[in-house]
């Protein structure tokens, strides 16, 4: 009751919903971690009603063909997106690190966009703020990197592991020289 309120005071300020629920959110945050199992029964409802309800509005909201997800345009974005974060994940995490192998882990965990991004695509396509085609691309880009992040995840922490022996894990690379 509380978020519902607080998410439509702030929808009719101008802001939206998704401000003011997570408003609510810190708000209530004191309260309910107090009593743990007030905060544990909140948290399943939202992740078994809510987040059900969230997804399936989101591919209810996308009307547009499969086909034109695959285009080279939302190819070329979902790359671009992938390597940014990989990028931005390594350069915040390698001078606190020192070891570019767990640096380039941190960066590939913070691939994935997520619940924020597709609420405010939602959000901007209810208003008539981005197009179809625009929101299509965004969804699709959540989903690829959602679920490309634990194969890479996989796939890298494999060949560090393979390499283990060879000295190139844990900051030892030679050509480095760091520990």
């Amino acid at each position: 009751l509380i978020a519902s309120t607080t998410a439509l005071l702030s929808q009719l300020v101008g802001l939206t919903v998704v401000v003011g629920a997570f408003f609510a959110g810190i708000a209530l945050n004191r309260s309910v971690h107090e009593d743990h199992d007030i905060h544990e029964s909140l948290n399943n409802a939202a992740f078994g009603i809510f987040i059900t309800i969230f997804f399936a509005s989101v591919g209810l909201i996308m009307n547009i063909p499969a086909a034109e997800l695959f285009s080279p345009l939302v190819l070329v974005v979902v790359v671009f997106a992938v390597a940014a974060k990989i990028l931005a994940g390594f350069i915040g995490s390698f001078p606190f690190l020192k070891d570019r192998n767990s640096a380039f882990l941190v960066g590939i965990g913070m691939i994935p966009r997520g619940d924020l991004t597709l609420a405010l695509a939602g959000s901007a396509i209810s208003a008539g703020i981005i197009s179809q085609q625009i929101y299509a691309a965004t969804v699709f880009v959540v989903l690829a990197t959602v679920l490309a992040t634990p194969l890479l995840l996989k796939s890298t922490l494999a060949h560090l592991m393979e390499h283990q022996g060879e000295g190139e894990v844990n900051g030892a690379a030679s050509d480095t020289g760091r520990q």
